[in-house]
Order: C-alpha cells, then structure tokens, then sequence
C-alpha cells in the first residue's frame, strides 16, 4: 500500500514539475505562428456558425461573406459553393475539439484545449509506464522503479512538451492511440489464446479511432499483420488479423464517404491525390510542398535536423546509455532486446515508414518527431533494466539520465518557447474587420514578422485572406478567381499606416 501511494506520489509530483517547466505557456494568447490552434479554432467557430452537418462533418475553412467565397491562400478540397475544406488528416480530432469546446468560448479556445492536451501527455505517459512494467514482466508488483524512466523519459522529452503544449492537432492525439494500441498487443503477445479473447474488441475499438485521427494508423496496422503473419502462432491470430482489417476498411470508407459528400469521390480523390504528391517529397521539387523533396541533400539536412533537435537531451543521452550497457552488460541487454523485439519493432517501425513515406511533411514539420519518444522511451527501460546491481555502474547511468533530465528541460525553455506578442498583427486584422465589405475579397500586403501571416489574420479578422507581394499580383489573382471586387491592406513596413486600396475587376 506504501509503494502505491509513493508511485502516485511520484506521478503527481513528475507531472507538476512539467507543468511547471511549461507554465508560461499555457495562456488563452495565440501566437501568430501558432497554426494548429488557429486551425482547429477556426474549424470549431466555422462549424458554430454554418452548422455541423452543413459543413460535411469535415474541417471547413471558408467564413460566410460573398467575397470568401471561391478564395482560399491554399486550395484544397472546395465545394460548388466555394467553401474550402481540409482534408490532409482524418476528422477525430477536429470533431473532438468541437464537442469538448461546447461549454466555452472561442477566445478562451487555446487555454482549453492547451489544458486537454497536457492532461493527454500525463494519460500518454502513464500508458508507456504500463507497457514498460508489462513488458519488463514486473507486472505482479504494484511499483517499478524501472519503468519510471521511460515514464520520465515521454513526459521531458522537449519535443513532447511542445507537442503537447504548443500543438493542437491529430498528431497529438494520435499519439494516445499509438500507445493504447500497443499496450493492448502486448497484452495479446503475452497470452495469444486468452488474450485474443480478452483484448480484442478494446483493440478494435482503437484502431478505428486511431485510422480516423491519423495516417500512422495504416502503418502501424501494416507492421502489426506482417510480425503476426511470421509469427508461429499465426494460426491463432488469423481470424484477427481478418477482424482489424475489416475495422479499418469500415473506418476508411466512413472518412471517404464523408469527405465525399463535400463535392463527390472524383473531386476528393484528385485533392488527396494532390496532397500526397505534396507531402510525400517522391515526385521532385515541382510537386513538393516548398521545394523539399527526398532526391535533394538540402532536404534530407533539413529532416536530420528535426531528428536532432528532438533527439536532443533525453534522446541522445539514452544512447550513451546504452552503450554503457553493452560495455559492461552486453549480454543481458541484447537479451532483452531479442525477448522485446516485437514491441520494439511496432513501436519504431511504423515511424521509420511514416517518416520515409510521408518524407516532406515530416522534414518540415517538427511536431512529426514526437513519435520519435515511443521506442526511445521504450528502449530506455531496456537499458535500465540491464543495469546490474553494481556500485559504479548504477551510479554512473543514474548521472547520465539525470543530464538527460536537465538536458531536455534547457532545450525546452531555450529553444521550445516563445512570447506571444501579437500587438501589431492584430492591429491589422482589426482594420480588415472594420473596412472591408462582405462582397470584397481580400488581400494583404505586410512585413510583420510571421510565417504564414495571412492563417493568423484569417482567425482574427473572420475573413479569408491571402497574402501577396504587390498590387499587380492582386490584380492577377483577381482575374484568375473571377472576383469582382477585392481590397488590398498594404502595410510598407511594420510601424507603418495601413492602406487600404480598392480593386475593380
């Protein structure tokens, strides 16, 4: 009973310190930049506004005036009505903002689901403390000093912080399934006959969460059928494989169908057709979201950059780690890899594909690297565990994970925050509200500092904006979209006079 109030003890005060560490970030304060919560904001008040079912269940991102229509800054997937809707990832977690928002307001929106998400990182944390303890076969004592590391491991990790703090997004949710999804295979390893029985439909009921929040979910399927395929027990999985397969295809036809219905299957299929040349960086610079492609060095740079920087602290200090281990262990470590290489290849795998797969969005998208944490955090156990009982040894893998701890804590606040300080930007997006007429389509032109400003300015001013260089760019766009009337903000510079200045077509 001791033990049990100690590991909760330990859990609550883990928990608190990384709030702590992340606590002036947690603020209802958007940041220009911050486009995950702009997204799922806009979804949300887009979807109050229209309606749910009017909206096709789907993550629609054109406001309702005459001159939003048929004028996205990123076309995607449009309607006969003109209405742009986004379809890169599965719908969950769009739908799982808008219900848990329902009791709030919008301007409250980012402090809400900021306080959700970090509460997922502690749930996500203590799921990979179980799976560690379970496949460590310590399951039959109430506390595992072992499988805390891990636990510490996924709760600092700075790229998990940000993901969890900074992001709102499928990405982050999609983790939780991730790791729910392995808890329960390990528990059908452990116990093929009774745990096929047992588990199964908790199983299920997952992965069709899981392919309706994220792409990942087709390759970690994928990478679960092969090892159950090798498997000399496949006998005994085989009605199951069968099952899943039938629960993702059930999951994968509710999102075509549902997306379908926004402009018909040809229309969807040639908008996803696009994204994937986009974001997968097998097709050339032409057809790769800015330029970044697999067949370029500049690119494959920019990938092993995200890896380091999210592999910084934790990360690479684990790997020090082991190599201690196998210096003086070698035997028992590599033993414990061989009994865990399911569990090792269904949490890395999946990522490895998703990575190569997906090439570009990964490359560009730091956010990707949390999935990094899973098999690291797993394979930290496994390291510890090898650890013999000896003075030194102990005591010098204890001074290297206690770096790592502090490591990833410095990362974090050096290279992982920011202050929001959005005074000027909203100045801007105010003067849109007031001086631009609903039949007027809208262009800026401005040097304030944000990637992307025009996302920012959308959510602030209620209205579809894109962002160009010059009039004379308007002028064309214009003509290219077939609208009548648009009015252009310039700004020349960031303490400069907005100007508005009317175009007729």
């Amino acid at each position: 009973m001791k033990r049990n109030y100690l590991l909760l003890l330990v859990f609550l005060l883990s928990f608190t310190c990384s709030v702590f560490v992340r606590y002036d970030q947690i603020t209802t304060k958007i940041g220009c930049e911050e486009q995950t919560y702009i997204l799922t904001l806009k979804t949300v008040e887009i979807w109050r506004q229209q309606g749910f079912a009017n909206c096709h269940f789907t993550p629609m991102w054109t406001y309702e005036n005459e001159g939003d229509k048929f004028f996205a800054y990123y076309k995607r997937l449009e309607d006969e009505n003109g209405n742009n809707y986004y379809i890169s990832f599965p719908p969950l977690a769009f739908w799982f903002a808008y219900f848990v928002m329902i009791p709030f307001e919008i301007a409250d929106g980012k402090l809400v689901l900021q306080i959700i998400n970090i509460l997922l990182h502690f749930i996500s944390a203590l799921i990979v403390y179980f799976i560690s303890k379970h496949f460590l076969d310590k399951s039959k004592t109430t506390f595992s000093p072992v499988a805390l590391t891990p636990f510490l491991v996924y709760l600092f990790m700075p790229v998990n912080m940000y993901l969890h703090t900074d992001i709102f997004f499928p990405e982050m949710i999609s983790q939780l399934f991730f790791l729910l999804a392995l808890y329960y295979v390990l528990k059908i390893f452990k116990d093929p006959v009774s745990g096929v029985k047992k588990f199964q439909n908790y199983f299920f009921l997952i992965m069709f969460l899981f392919v309706l929040t994220e792409w990942i979910a087709l390759f970690f399927f994928a990478v679960l059928a092969v090892v159950l395929f090798r498997s000399r027990k496949y006998i005994i999985y085989k009605k199951f494989i069968l099952v899943c397969f039938l629960v993702i295809g059930f999951a994968l036809t509710l999102i075509l169908l549902i997306y379908g219905s926004v402009n018909g299957i040809q229309n969807l299929a040639e908008a996803m057709g696009m994204r994937f040349l986009e974001r997968s960086g097998f097709f050339g610079e032409k057809y790769s979201s800015m330029g970044v492609n697999i067949f370029s060095i500049s690119s494959i740079k920019v990938m092993f950059l995200n890896i380091h920087k999210a592999l910084w602290g934790w990360g690479y200090i684990i790997f020090f780690a082991g190599i201690i281990s196998l210096f003086f262990n070698k035997g028992k470590l590599i033993s414990l890899i061989k009994n865990n290489k399911k569990i090792l290849i269904l949490s890395s795998l999946p990522v490895l594909l998703y990575f190569v797969v997906l090439f570009n969005a990964n490359a560009l998208h730091f956010l990707l690297m949390a999935r990094l944490s899973i098999p690291l955090a797993l394979f930290s156990a496994l390291v510890v565990e090898s650890i013999d009982r000896a003075f030194m040894q102990r005591k010098l893998v204890l001074l290297f994970l206690s770096v790592g701890l502090v490591l990833s804590i410095y990362f974090y606040r050096k290279h992982l925050t920011k202050d929001v300080d959005s005074f000027k930007i909203d100045m801007l997006a105010n003067v849109i509200s007031e001086r631009a007429g609903d039949d007027e389509s809208v262009f800026v032109i401005t040097h304030i500092s944000c990637m992307e400003a025009e996302k920012y300015l959308t959510f602030k001013s209620k209205r579809n904006i894109i962002a160009v260089d010059n009039i004379q760019a308007a002028d064309s766009l214009m003509k290219v979209l077939n609208k009548e009337n648009a009015i252009v903000f310039i700004q020349d510079s960031i303490d400069a006079e907005i100007r508005p200045v009317l175009i007729r077509n």
